[in-house]
Formats: structure tokens, C-alpha cells, sequence
């Protein structure tokens, strides 16, 4: 159960969440949310960052590593958050770059004029 983009949260940038349940979400809206591994069965509150150190192996999460996390299944779901960084980054870049554009005044002329030297 992950929030709907209606509610405002796009979750396309964080696919760990397909790899656990989501039993409760909090009512204030917030980000954590009481959820089960799907490979080990762990519950666990709290929010993306603990399903992200669940799953990558991240310690200073206070959470427990998944221990039915194999090596295909640890690639896999370490490819797809590199993914998934890859891409929110590129669509930072793409946004800074298209704030970093100035459009030109309308009537503005883009052709420099040719400086002419002056007889004395």
C-alpha cells in the first residue's frame, strides 16, 4: 500500500518501496510508515531512508539489515536505487539548467553591430 500521487508524493524515485508492505501509514501525512520486509518478514516504522538501510545495508539507520537479502536480490535492489538516483539527479540538472535560461527581451536583436572606425 503506497500513497497514490494524488496525495501530492511521487514515489517513482524511490522503488525500494516495492519491496515491502506497507501495513500503516501515519495520519498526519508524514513520511513514516509502519511496513514488512517481503524477503524476511522484519516490521519496521519509519520512513524510506529505514527501508533503504534495510535493504543496502546502511548502519546509522537504526534498523536491522535484511538477512534473507542474497547476493542477486542486494544487486538487484541496488541497481534499482542507483536508478532511480541516476535519474532524479539528471531532472535536477534539467531543471537548473532550464532556470539557468534567460529568454531575451521581445524586440531584441541578436546580431551584433559591426563597429566602424572614425576618421579624424
Amino acid at each position: 500500500m503506497r500513497p497514490t500521487k494524488s496525495v501530492g508524493i511521487d514515489f517513482d524515485d524511490k522503488p525500494l518501496w516495492n519491496h515491502v508492505k506497507v501495513i500503516l501509514m501515519a495520519p498526519n501525512g508524514g513520511g513514516n510508515r509502519t511496513w514488512s520486509c517481503n524477503y524476511c518478514n522484519n516490521i519496521v516504522t519509519g520512513s524510506y531512508n529505514r527501508v533503504k538501510a534495510h535493504f543496502l545495508r546502511l548502519s546509522g539507520h537504526c534498523v536491522q539489515i535484511c538477512k534473507e537479502n542474497s547476493g542477486d536480490i542486494y544487486a538487484l535492489l541496488k541497481m534499482e536505487h542507483e536508478q532511480a538516483e541516476r535519474k532524479r539527479t539528471n531532472v535536477q540538472v534539467d531543471a537548473r539548467k532550464k532556470d539557468d535560461y534567460t529568454s531575451l527581451p521581445e524586440g531584441t536583436d541578436l546580431i551584433q553591430q559591426k563597429k566602424t572606425k572614425e576618421f579624424e
